[in-house]
């Protein structure tokens, strides 16, 4: 199964997740959202932002995360700490490379599905396309 973004309610709203093709968690959207489909479109924006962004590796307690930041906002971040700035770093790359993954399969998926009723709506998502002429 290849990465792909889960949705979930908590707290304080919606949020997402990025889920490695082991269904382990690699990256984290930093806010909460009132609406799925408000997540949903976020998490998009990221996998395209994951491309060209900048990523800030901050150092606490002798352990190291990530975030990805676009204009001075975060936009995605590690969900783990990490014992050694090599391994964050690493994490970046996976992170880009599961982005890059989730992206595709989001574009697969919206091709070969119709809507489907969230939040009491249908939901339409345009899938950013980041293919270059």
């Amino acid at each position: 199964m290849p990465a792909r973004f889960q949705y979930y309610r908590h707290q304080k709203g919606w949020y997402w997740r990025l889920l490695g093709a082991n269904n382990r968690t690699i990256a984290v959207g930093p806010d909460p959202f009132a609406e799925r489909t408000a997540a949903v479109r976020d998490s998009l924006e990221v996998c395209v932002l994951a491309m060209r962004a900048g990523f800030e590796l901050s150092e606490e307690g002798r352990t190291w995360s990530w975030s990805m930041v676009d204009r001075g906002q975060p936009r995605a971040g590690s969900p783990n700490r990490y014992g050694r700035r090599i391994d964050c770093e690493r994490a970046v790359r996976q992170f880009r490379d599961a982005a890059r993954e989730a992206l595709r399969a989001a574009r697969e998926a919206s091709q070969t599905r119709a809507p489907t009723p969230v939040d009491g709506g249908l939901a339409t998502t345009t899938v950013p396309d980041t293919s270059v002429s």
